[in-house]
């Protein structure tokens, strides 16, 4: 297991992986009821050919929780901008992103397009969805997001904080295709395990998610300009790894297919196709991170 390290960001603090070696650098950012840890079996089939880098949002994970309990796109935006500088790395970077991270990455690509070598993505929230259909869900699942996002729900929002339904449902029973292990299990779980903080960024998350032109924060106006970047970002290469049967897979197809110099692989599985099948997501992500770096390189 890489060791984690911390630095001061804002006023907070910020938890991610650092291999601290490579000749490329490639910074991993996961989605919601994630954190670094879900690259476990990812970041072994990079680092041989980069630099790779995977913090753990803000409220997420090990980094501190957000003090304004809001859990905002953009303020998760600002502290992985602010981490981003804290850690002085090299100019050129390659992003890969799931879920929510792949929105988080194309944001910061779309502000800092000179820095981006390369973009990742796996089952993304990109665009927005055009009804509930595309981020078909289960009905139970369905109820309970609409009970999150209804402002006057308040025992919706309750149920998905106190319990973790929301970790125990869309994780281990709606989502991922493998069975995995009970020692793998409590590692993805352990942020969630107590009541409180880390389930309030997850249904943050939730209540932002851009369905029909709604989702709280405006997020929906951002997906767009976002959008608009990656249509016509000619300068930076994509690898879209399409998930089958995936979550989101039908509407990140057809919501990036116009995305510019946009590879496309699938791989077999559900919301996170990188725990399902970790071999095929590592290897064709290292393939793609290999292809950037200079010929000779590869750490022993």
């Amino acid at each position: 297991m890489y060791q984690k390290r911390r630095v001061h960001v804002l006023d907070s603090y910020i938890s991610y992986i650092d291999t601290r070696a490579g000749e490329e650098t490639v910074i991993f950012l996961h989605g919601n009821l994630s954190y670094s840890y879900t690259w476990r079996n990812i970041i072994p089939r990079v680092d041989g050919y980069a630099r790779c880098l995977a913090p753990d949002l803000l409220g997420h994970g090990d980094s501190a929780k957000d003090p304004s309990e809001a859990y905002s796109f953009l303020t998760h935006y600002n502290y992985l901008d602010a981490w981003i500088e804290s850690t002085r790395l090299p100019q050129k970077l390659i992003i890969v992103g799931h879920d929510w991270g792949v929105a988080l990455g194309a944001l910061w690509a779309s502000r800092n397009p000179s820095r981006v070598k390369a973009f990742v993505h796996l089952e993304g929230v990109v665009g927005v969805f055009s009804s509930w259909n595309g981020v078909n869900l289960s009905p139970g699942l369905s109820e309970l997001y609409h009970r999150i996002r209804d402002p006057d729900d308040d025992e919706g929002r309750t149920l998905a904080t106190t319990k973790n339904i929301l970790m125990d449902t869309l994780m281990t029973k709606m989502t991922l295709e493998r069975v995995i292990g009970s020692y793998e299990l409590s590692g993805i779980q352990r942020p969630y395990t107590k009541p409180g903080e880390a389930r309030k960024a997850a249904v943050a998350w939730i209540r932002q998610l851009p369905v029909q032109g709604e989702g709280q924060n405006g997020v929906a106006e951002i997906m767009k300009d976002i959008h608009g970047f990656m249509e016509d970002s000619d300068e930076i290469p994509k690898l879209y790894i399409h998930a089958n049967p995936g979550q989101y897979s039908t509407h990140v197809s057809e919501a990036t297919q116009g995305w510019s110099q946009q590879q496309r692989i699938e791989v077999e599985g559900g919301h996170f196709p990188h725990e399902d099948d970790p071999e095929a997501v590592g290897e064709a992500i290292g393939t793609f991170v290999q292809s950037f770096a200079r010929m000779g390189f590869r750490r022993p």
